[in-house]
């Protein structure tokens, strides 16, 4: 997707929750939509789908926290089978020309919903992640407890996704005050599903990091009898590496996103140039982040990693037996994770 009209259609209705009328909504068949999209969306769900497998095949990961990770997978999976194809729908014209800028609002609300649903379950799995570090028990929240918390999340999602149908209409006819609510939106997007939970991610990393480098320099001193230990260990090093990888994907995934989603509600008529040019670059970080979500909060996991070993790849994963004392007392619950 590289011409100016595409792009152009793409950034006003799919990243802006679109604000043409039906009258001004002109642009010819774009079919390299198939041979771009196509891809991402096999690998989506490829990548998601093994999440499934694994949820199916072993019952031992079938644990209160990991159903967040196979609710998080399941939204993107819908990103892959549901969102991408409607989308190209839109883009190659399969649909009547007189129901594009419908079909477009409806590729902007899903794109949308899936970006609120899957922030919050990075919130949700992050805080649970917290807590263990924080309340340093075995799990803070019971099964029934983990799917109230998803039910939520959907149900919460579901409802800010879906608020802009109020004023579709009156986008449609250049309502001014349609384009008011629809900015009031997307800076509450921007607030409430990036800058805040950000925020508290990125304070939940630091405090994790810090209890995990506690924790063996705890372990450290009781070995070897004394805390003179200087730099970090290469467990520390790939928990470092696993939280700022998380972090940064984080930040270069959504807040780009709300932000061109604000820009865009407040003027979409630079979509032919560097607007454009950008909203498709984030369309497809977009993408992306549904394929490496699954292996940065799944699969870095040492439960489902031995699973996927072991169900996947057909291998005997045999488990380490020389865990400390503390590591045991407290389950693996920390290191398991990472």
């Amino acid at each position: 997707m590289s011409n100016a009209e595409v792009n152009n259609s793409f950034s006003t209705h799919s990243t802006s929750n679109v604000s043409n009328s039906t009258t001004d909504f002109k642009y010819k068949p774009f079919k390299n939509a198939v041979p771009e999209l196509v891809p991402f969306s096999v690998a989506i769900i490829l990548a998601n789908s093994f999440v499934f497998v694994l949820f199916l095949k072993k019952k031992s990961i079938r644990t209160p926290a990991n159903y967040l990770l196979l609710s998080l997978a399941l939204c993107d999976f819908f990103t892959g089978c549901v969102n991408i194809p409607l989308t190209i729908m839109a883009f190659t014209q399969v649909v009547p020309y007189a129901k594009l800028p419908d079909v477009f609002y409806l590729v902007a609300v899903l794109h949308n919903f899936t970006a609120v649903v899957t922030g919050y379950h990075i919130l949700v799995i992050t805080a649970e992640r917290y807590l263990l570090f924080v309340w340093e028990v075995r799990r803070p929240a019971s099964k029934n407890a983990i799917l109230k918390i998803l039910g939520g999340v959907w149900g919460a999602s579901a409802i800010i996704a879906i608020v802009p149908f109020f004023w579709k209409s009156q986008l449609y006819a250049k309502d001014p005050k349609a384009s008011t609510l629809q900015t009031a939106h997307a800076i509450f997007c921007l607030a409430a599903v990036f800058l805040l939970p950000y925020t508290f991610i990125i304070y939940a990393y630091a405090v994790m990091f810090k209890a995990i480098k506690k924790t063996r320099r705890q372990m450290e001193t009781m070995q070897n009898g004394s805390e003179d230990q200087a730099g970090c260990s290469s467990h520390e090093k790939r928990c470092l590496v696993i939280f700022v990888t998380m972090g940064t994907l984080y930040l270069v995934c959504w807040l780009p996103w709300f932000t061109l989603s604000l820009i865009f509600s407040l003027d979409a008529s630079d979509g032919n140039g560097v607007h454009g040019t950008v909203s498709h670059v984030v369309a497809i970080v977009r993408y992306m982040t549904s394929v490496l979500n699954p292996v940065l909060y799944t699969f870095f996991k040492r439960d489902f990693f031995i699973a996927f070993k072991q169900v996947i790849l057909r291998r005997r994963f045999e488990e380490r037996v020389s865990f400390s004392a503390l590591e045991t007392a407290r389950n693996s619950s920390r290191d398991e994770v990472y």
